[in-house]
């Protein structure tokens, strides 16, 4: 019963902490994350909800041991045990640069926040977001005000 939720009467006023994290890694050298989500809503096929887009991203490199970890987090505070990670010894050196930013209600800070400041105020040709929980404070707001007088795309 890994992230389980109690129903009922006593817990009607509680704040529910869904995980919402769809993680897939696999050897510990290819990941997925994103929108794993199946369904006719997500094939335009089932007006309101109709045309629905979703990004799923598929990742490799030791972005995927960030991701291990990340669901390693969050099987510790459901199951109070550790799954074994798979890391490889090395990694490839081609790619690009990709970086993993986990955040949740019970963050010490605004990390998301934080983040997006200061991507937002290191970009210089565009700013492109994409999340479902996008709810921008005005820092963010700021940032992304003071981007489109700068001349960036966002």
């Amino acid at each position: 019963k890994a992230f389980a939720t109690r129903s009922g009467w006593l817990n009607r006023f509680q704040v529910n902490f869904r995980n919402h994290r769809k993680i897939v890694a696999v050897d510990g050298v290819l990941g997925f994350v994103g929108g794993h989500n199946v369904g006719d809503e997500y094939m335009g096929e089932k007006p309101p909800l109709a045309p629905w887009r979703d990004t799923h991203v598929e990742v490799c490199g030791p972005v995927v041991g960030s991701m291990q970890e990340s669901f390693a987090e969050d099987w510790f505070w459901a199951a109070r045990s550790l799954p074994p990670l798979i890391l490889p010894d090395t990694y490839p050196d081609d790619g690009v640069l990709c970086q993993l930013l986990t955040s949740g209600p019970a963050d010490a800070y605004e990390t998301c926040s934080l983040f997006f400041v200061e991507a937002i105020h290191a970009a210089s040709e565009r700013v492109w977001i994409t999340t479902p929980y996008f709810i921008p404070d005005e820092a963010v707001f700021a940032a992304l005000r003071l981007a489109v007088l700068r001349g960036v795309e966002v």
